[in-house]
């Protein structure tokens, strides 16, 4: 049972939270704050909350994580073996910490969608990276010719066809 000593440190984080994305928000322009004309307030909510609950010592390198009912949540999947199918189809990246399954935020858009190009960009990584580690590192290093844009930003900006031919170089090279 939580004392009430331990509740008001988190509930003064809470409202510290609460009030620094009042500020954020606040300072959006009007057409960036609604990404999709049917999304609700709850669904945005839902989405930042999802992206909070899987936080572990990796968030540097390719982090922040979901869980998968923070998967469940951010892509409207309905159920956990979505999920999975999601997974064994190669379109969503999956990695094991301890016996967890966590999902990387990095492939998700704001707007609750996989990043373009993603499913193309992961069978190409996996012919020579079977860690999806790699793969997760492979997305998100900085590349000096991308002006140290990484991979996962360059999908995120619809350049998806540098880093096609970015990550078939790669993989050639390695196959060597």
């Amino acid at each position: 049972m939580e004392t009430q000593e331990r509740r008001r440190p988190r509930k003064s984080f809470k409202l510290q939270v609460i009030a620094a994305v009042e500020r954020q928000l606040e300072a959006m322009p009007e057409e960036e704050l609604r990404l999709t004309d049917d999304e609700s307030p709850e669904e945005v909510a839902s989405r930042f909350v999802a992206s909070r609950r899987a936080r572990n010592e990796w968030d540097r390198a390719v982090g922040p994580f979901l869980d998968t009912a923070g998967v469940v949540t951010w892509l409207s999947y309905g159920n956990r073996q979505n999920v999975s199918n999601a997974v064994e189809r190669g379109d969503l990246l999956a990695v094991m910490v301890g016996r967890r399954m966590l999902y990387p935020r990095f492939q998700f858009s704001d707007s609750g969608q996989l990043l373009p190009r993603l499913r193309e960009v992961l069978p190409i990584l996996r012919e020579q990276m079977e860690s999806p580690w790699t793969q997760a590192l492979w997305l998100n290093t900085p590349v000096p010719a991308f002006g140290e844009r990484t991979p996962a930003e360059l999908l995120q900006r619809g350049d998806g066809e540098r880093v096609l031919q970015l990550a078939q170089a790669d993989v050639e090279r390695r196959a060597q």
